[in-house]
């Protein structure tokens, strides 16, 4: 807060929801003007702050599909510079009701600040270790399984949180009406549709052919990994490459899975069986 910089972020304002929302919007990050009680707000920080955090510590933001231009629909995500190079690659896939690098604005807006509430942390860490034979830190691939939307006004891809604060003429104005194809981005409409195009579009092109993986997935991030990789087609492609899985707060369950080659693979190799069981 500009009048006190021990408080942390309010959320509740008012009891006018959307005036919550869009206040939460700003501060969030947005890179345009909110109208907010007839008057406009600055540009919001957060997402600001850890894109150039990000690009500083050497990530590249990168469009998907990887064809589109600035202003096609597009979804960001962050990937290493020295990716082609790297043998190893780890791959986070978080939540899909968070933006772009973050974790938790809970952390974020409170005793933890932005390092520890988004992946920048994670991320020096990361670039601090060498791989395991010594000679060069793991590559990085932050996939983006929130932004899923795409406002075609604003040209951006925005999370369903996000949706609900872009700009009305009023207060009391409903959220925008959603279009399945208009504003979701091609080979990005579905967080299952994400997690296939990281693997069969920017593994498969923007890093070595024999470069190992290790994935983190959180929540949906988990489940949509496992449910790709079920796949048997998916599983022949990118099992033996697949050194370690982590999956948080996953609810994929082990009588989902029919792939037999797959089940073997979780049960000798994987780390993240003990979290395949639902959290209450």
């Amino acid at each position: 807060m500009i009048g006190n910089s021990k408080a942390y972020f309010k959320y509740f304002l008012t009891k006018n929801e959307r005036y919550n929302n869009v206040q939460r919007e700003a501060m969030n990050g947005t890179s345009s003007p909110y109208p907010l009680s007839y008057k406009l707000t600055p540009p919001g920080a957060i997402r600001e702050i850890i894109s150039n955090r990000l690009l500083k510590l050497g990530l590249c933001k990168t469009r998907l599909p990887l064809t589109a231009s600035p202003s096609d629909p597009h979804v960001p995500i962050f990937v290493s510079s020295g990716l082609k190079s790297a043998k190893r690659i780890i791959i986070l896939f978080y939540e899909n009701n968070q933006d772009l690098g973050v974790l938790a604005h809970r952390i974020i807006g409170g005793k933890g600040g932005i390092n520890e509430g988004s992946v920048i942390n994670m991320v020096k860490h990361i670039q601090g270790r060498g791989s395991e034979d010594g000679d060069e830190a793991p590559g990085i691939i932050i996939a983006n399984m929130g932004q899923l939307r795409w406002w075609r006004k604003g040209q951006k891809a925005v999370t369903q949180m996000t949706w609900f604060a872009l700009p009305q003429k009023s207060a009391v104005d409903p959220p925008y009406r959603f279009d399945p194809i208009a504003n979701t981005i091609p080979g990005n409409r579905t967080t299952d549709e994400h997690v296939e195009y990281i693997f069969n579009h920017v593994v498969k092109d923007l890093a070595g052919k024999d470069a190992k993986l290790d994935i983190i997935g959180v929540s949906e991030g988990a489940v949509k990994v496992a449910a790709f990789l079920e796949k048997d087609e998916n599983f022949t492609r990118w099992g033996a490459r697949v050194e370690a899985f982590a999956a948080l707060g996953t609810y994929y369950h082990a009588n989902e899975i029919e792939n037999e080659a797959f089940g073997k693979w979780l049960k000798d190799v994987c780390l993240f069986i003990p979290l395949l069981l639902p959290f209450y």
